[in-house]
Order: C-alpha cells, then sequence, then structure tokens
C-alpha cells in the first residue's frame, strides 16, 4: 500500500511540555486526502472493481463524456478507500442511495466503518475526490462561469452583501469570484447531504486574507458548528473543500497517478496506465 494514501499519520513518541492547570490541549489537525484525475475510458475488465448499483448507473448515463466522469470519480474513490482501509477496492461498501428516493445518484457514504467520509466532483476536464476520518466532508469544483452567465446566478445565489462585495471588484475578476463562493456554499452543502435542496444564498461567504469563510449558514444541524473552507488547486477553474466543524484540517492534494504506483488494490493489473502523469 502506498505511503501517499495512508489517512491517518503513524504515531511519533514525542516529549510533552508542562501543562498549565486548566488549560485545553489543542487537538492535532485532521488529515483530508483529496486527489485529482482526468476522466479515462475503462475497459471492461478494469470496471470488476465497481459494484453492480455503479455499473448500472454507468450503463443508465447515455453520453460517453459523463459516462467516463462518473466511472472515474467511482473507480477513484474505491481506490482511495480500499487503500486506506487496507481492503480490496471492490469490497469497500459504498451506499449511494439518495435519502429523499433511494435512487443511486445521493452523496456517497461508508456504511459500517466508522468514521471514515468521503465526497466527489466532476467538471468537464477533470474528476475529484476526498477522504477523511473523523470530520464530515463536501468538495466541489467548477469551471469558472462566463461573464455573461454569472450576473444571473448571482441574483439568486448570493446574499445582498455578497453581490454588494461582488460589485466592488473589477470587471474582469467578478466571475472567478463568484465561482469562489459558489463552490464554497455547494461544497458545504454537499457536506450536510442536502445538496441544493437548500438555496445558496441561505449561506453566505467572506473573503479574508487568508481565505474564505462562513458568516451566515442556515438552520441545517449538521451546520450547527459551523465548517471549515479549503481552497484546492485543481487543474483549471475554481474548487473548494468543506470540512463540517471547526477543528483545523490539513490537506493533501495529490494527482490520482500516487494511487496507482505499484499498489495491489487497482483495477486488473495497472500500475497508472489509467491516469499516469495525465492526471
Amino acid at each position: 500500500m502506498p505511503e501517499d494514501v495512508t489517512i491517518a499519520a503513524p504515531a511519533t513518541r514525542r516529549t510533552e511540555a508542562p501543562r498549565t492547570p486548566g488549560a485545553r490541549t489543542p487537538r492535532p489537525a485532521q488529515t483530508c486526502r483529496v486527489w485529482w484525475a482526468r476522466p479515462t475510458r475503462f475497459s471492461v475488465r478494469d470496471l470488476e472493481v465497481l459494484s453492480t448499483v455503479e455499473r448500472e448507473r454507468r450503463e443508465s448515463t447515455h453520453r460517453a463524456d459523463d459516462q467516463d466522469r462518473f466511472t472515474t470519480g467511482a473507480v477513484l474513490l474505491r481506490l482511495a478507500l480500499g487503500s486506506a482501509l487496507g481492503i480490496p477496492p471492490q469490497n469497500v461498501p459504498i451506499d449511494r442511495r439518495c435519502p429523499e428516493c433511494q435512487g443511486a445518484h445521493g452523496r456517497p457514504r461508508v456504511p459500517g466503518i466508522l468514521g471514515v467520509d468521503c465526497s466527489v466532483t466532476h467538471t468537464e476536464s477533470q474528476v475529484g475526490i476526498a477522504v477523511v476520518r473523523g470530520r464530515r466532508i463536501g468538495i466541489d469544483a467548477e469551471e469558472v462561469v462566463e461573464q455573461d452567465e454569472f450576473d444571473d446566478l448571482a441574483a439568486t445565489a448570493l446574499t445582498q452583501r455578497e453581490r454588494a462585495s461582488l460589485a466592488r471588484r473589477p470587471r474582469r475578476c467578478r466571475a472567478k469570484a463568484f465561482t469562489e463562493l459558489w463552490t464554497a456554499k455547494e461544497a458545504a452543502l454537499k457536506a450536510t447531504g442536502d445538496g441544493l435542496r437548500v438555496c445558496p444564498s441561505a449561506l453566505e461567504v467572506c473573503a479574508t486574507g487568508t481565505g474564505l469563510r462562513f458568516t451566515r449558514l442556515p438552520d441545517i444541524p449538521a451546520l450547527a458548528r459551523g465548517a471549515v473552507l479549503r481552497p484546492l488547486r485543481p487543474r483549471a477553474g475554481v474548487a473548494t473543500l468543506a470540512v463540517l466543524g471547526r477543528e483545523p484540517v490539513t490537506v493533501h492534494e495529490s494527482p490520482a497517478s500516487a494511487l496507482f504506483g505499484g499498489a495491489s488494490a487497482t483495477p486488473a493489473d495497472a500500475t497508472g496506465h489509467f491516469f499516469g502523469d495525465r492526471a
């Protein structure tokens, strides 16, 4: 199993500093792993790592490009979770049922494996997945919206203060700034499992010197303790990771080829040919 995909950091011996009576010991930052890949076309043999439900969903997707994006995310998620949990990727118990209709298009969950959470995002040109222990997460990536599109989107997705802040920016910068706000909101709503059933304008995001933070959140139990936002570095566009709770989190991003470098938990007998240096 490659070290790069280990979720929990190895234990190390250290000498603890004397405690001040009554002082709290700061909790170490948890680690979230993120992998990026380009959509890839898989052979029939490679698809054996997918569950029956995932293969059926893939076959029900009519456009070849959409098939490739879904398949890349599903295979990559299984490889990451399988490697992290020490089990074959085809044996990872991923549940994709929608809580509303029970269809196989819901937020992926890992039932029966305490404390492990994951999230997947797709754009036209890339697929990203995130995996963490002990937290709820959401990841969202988007191409930067066209200048003539974001005005209409901003009217419904942003709060009045967000729109005012956006209007103070140079016009050439507004589309990217809007996309940053959008990915922060959608990532948080993916983490809660609500998705766009909650209007994005129910959340308010403020840009700070160190990134983005929420200044208003809807009355959703999962958001009662807030959420941490982390900007990501996709190959193109904008991406944000939302981690529920206020505790610090460390994010490690890698190309998907890191999951294939000699790992035994790969589809077929691949050692990187799915993504290779293209990821």
